[in-house]
C-alpha cells in the first residue's frame, strides 16, 4: 500500500482536529504537538538473522516546540515489518526522549515504504525534564533511505 504525503497530511490534520475537540478539559500544561520532518537512515546492519538495526536522523519543525532534530535507533524484524526503537529529539528548550513501536510496509517496485510509529514520551532534559505524553508518526522512506514524516500527539510537562 502506497500513500502519498498529501494523503497522510489530510489524515493527520483530521485526527488533530478530532483530538483538539476531544481534549479541551486537559490541564494547561498539556499541549497538542504537530510536527513535520525529513531526514535519512544513516546506518543499517543486520543485528540478527531476521533483524536490521538502523539509525536515522531527522530535522524539522514542531508546533509549539519550534525547530527540532532527532536521532532514532530501531530494531526492525524483516520477516514481519514490526520494529521497536528509542529516540531523542532536541529543541531550543532541551531534549525529549521516547520509546516506540512501529510497522513498515513491504517495499514497492522502487524500494519505497510507508510506516507508522507510536511513541511514548519517557522523559527529557531542560524544560522537558518531566515530560510525558505520546506522538503518532506516519511517514515514507525512499529506497535510498530518505525520510519524510508527519507526527501529532500530546506533550505534558
Amino acid at each position: 500500500m502506497h500513500l502519498s504525503m498529501k494523503h497522510l497530511s489530510k489524515v493527520i490534520v483530521a485526527t488533530v482536529m478530532l483530538v483538539g475537540v476531544a481534549v479541551p478539559a486537559r490541564a494547561a500544561t498539556s499541549k497538542i504537538v504537530v510536527a513535520r520532518a525529513s531526514g535519512f537512515i544513516v546506518s543499517a546492519d543486520f543485528c540478527s538473522e531476521t533483524e536490521i538495526c538502523q539509525e536515522a536522523t531527522v530535522s524539522g519543525f514542531a508546533t509549539p516546540l519550534g525547530p527540532l532534530t532527532g536521532v532514532l535507533h530501531e530494531r526492525v524484524d524483516i520477516t514481519t515489518g514490526r520494529y521497536t526503537g528509542t529516540a531523542v529529539f532536541t529543541t531550543n528548550g532541551g531534549t525529549i526522549a521516547t520509546t516506540y513501536t512501529g510497522q513498515v510496509s513491504a517495499p514497492d517496485q522502487s524500494g519505497a515504504v510507508t510506516f507508522v510509529e507510536s511513541h511514548q514520551i519517557v522523559g527529557g532534559t531542560g524544560r522537558y525534564s518531566h515530560a510525558s505524553g505520546n506522538l503518532n508518526v506516519v511517514g515514507t522512506a525512499t529506497g535510498d533511505g530518505a525520510l519524510n514524516i508527519l507526527a501529532f500527539g500530546t506533550l505534558n510537562n
